[in-house]
């Protein structure tokens, strides 16, 4: 009987121990796992958005020149329509101007 207890306490225990050490690991290798697919699917959308604010950017930019020259001419129009005005009066006295 001593030879029992001594035999089979010792081997159930070690197999048990180790098979419960084997599921652990294997469970934190597969979470691990899992953990790095999502990393890498965020890595993926973390350059799908940077690409996306990189083209945003260039739009606000062009618009932004755009803008500056669409300005720019209108300025440049404006005094000249000014000066043709400015120049015709100075030519023409003001009882020209109200019976024309």
């Amino acid at each position: 009987m001593e030879e029992y207890y001594q035999n089979n306490p010792k081997t159930q225990e070690k197999q048990t121990y180790p098979a419960t050490k084997d599921a652990i690991i294997d469970q934190l290798k597969a979470r691990i796992e899992e953990q790095s697919a999502t990393i890498d699917l965020l890595k993926q959308q973390l350059t799908v958005k940077d690409e996306q604010i990189a083209t945003a950017n260039r739009i606000a930019d062009q618009a932004q020149q755009l803008d500056l020259t669409t300005h720019k001419q209108t300025q440049s129009d404006l005094p000249q329509k000014v000066t043709t005005k400015s120049s015709n009066e100075e030519k023409h006295g003001w009882l020209w101007r109200i019976t024309h």
